[in-house]
């Protein structure tokens, strides 16, 4: 057994297939991290919007870096839109943008309620722009579909029956599996 700043090996005496074991607090943050998100999945499937927000800032608060980070803060701002707080989740959405990948189902789903606060707003140029991004993106199917919508909202025009807001559910993933997180309010 050894040991050292932030780490502790052990390796198998004689074994031609000796192991070492890492320890870092790295790991301890990020098990804390995603315990957090994934208490605030929870309460976001059960419509507790407000006790999402709290679990993941807290995950925030543990400063995870690259996309999780961005997935938290897109976390926030979705929870916010459904809130109807659409200037806190303006800001934290955008915060969110540089720490996602391009092509990603978080980034899609950024992007297209980033277009729904614009609609919000009446600044329907600005949300035509981020509906044709996802959809360009083409990240998940029920993604596009969001942004499909919300472009014809967005020109004065009713979604024809095949992309309205009741022919898809929110809840996908990249593979287009549920993820419980997405609410079509």
């Amino acid at each position: 057994l050894g040991s050292g700043p932030g780490w502790i090996s052990i390796q198998g005496s004689g074994d031609p297939d000796c192991w070492l074991l890492w320890y870092s607090p790295y790991h301890d943050k990020l098990s804390q991290v995603m315990e957090y998100q994934d208490t605030g999945g929870q309460l976001w499937k059960q419509g507790n919007y407000q006790g999402a927000i709290e679990q993941y800032q807290a995950a925030l608060t543990l400063e995870p870096e690259g996309h999780t980070k961005g997935s938290l803060l897109h976390s926030v701002g979705r929870c916010l839109y459904n809130l109807s707080r659409y200037d806190e989740a303006f800001e934290t959405l955008q915060g969110a943008l540089p720490f996602l990948p391009g092509a990603h189902w978080t980034t899609a789903w950024t992007q297209a309620t980033l277009g729904y606060i614009y609609l919000e707003r009446g600044e329907n140029e600005k949300a035509v722009e981020e509906f044709k991004a996802v959809i360009a993106m083409e990240a998940t199917a029920n993604s596009v579909a969001w942004a499909q919508d919300g472009l014809y909202l967005a020109r004065g025009e009713t979604p024809p029956p095949e992309i309205a807001l009741a022919s898809y559910s929110m809840d996908d993933d990249a593979e287009g599996n549920g993820n419980g997180y997405l609410d079509p309010g």
